[in-house]
C-alpha cells in the first residue's frame, strides 16, 4: 500500500517538474514568475529521475519484490540529498527535494531486509 503511495508521489512530483521547466516557455507570455504556485526553472531531467523512480517503485508491485522499492527508496533519498545541494549552490529549485519522504521507508526496509 506504501508503495503504491510512492508511485503516484513521484508521478505527480515529476508532473509538477516538467511544468515547471516548461513554465519558462510561458513566463514570455504570462509574466508571473509563479504560475499556479509553481516555481519556475524545473528541468526535464529531473523530471525524468523522478518518473524512474516512480516506474522502479511500480516494477517493485508488479513483480511482488521488496529489492525495486529498497531500491527505488535509496535513488529518491540521493537524488533529494543532491538536488537539496545544488539548490544550495545556485538557487534553483527542483521538486525533486521532497523525495526525502523516502528515506524513513528506505530505513524501514534496510530493518526488514537486515
Amino acid at each position: 500500500m506504501v508503495t503504491v503511495a510512492f508511485v503516484l508521489y513521484f508521478l505527480a512530483l515529476s508532473i509538477l517538474e516538467v511544468i515547471s521547466a516548461l513554465k519558462s516557455l510561458l513566463i514570455s507570455i504570462i509574466h508571473e514568475k509563479w504560475l499556479l504556485g509553481i516555481p519556475e526553472g524545473g528541468s526535464l531531467i529531473n523530471a525524468f529521475v523522478l518518473a524512474t523512480i516512480a516506474a522502479t517503485y511500480l516494477k517493485g508491485i508488479l513483480v511482488k519484490r521488496e529489492s525495486y522499492p529498497m531500491v527505488a527508496s535509496l535513488i529518491a533519498v540521493a537524488f533529494s540529498v543532491l538536488m537539496f545541494l545544488a539548490y544550495l549552490a545556485s538557487g534553483s529549485f527542483s521538486f525533486a527535494i521532497f523525495g526525502i519522504v523516502a528515506f524513513p521507508y528506505l530505513r524501514k526496509l534496510k530493518k526488514v531486509k537486515g
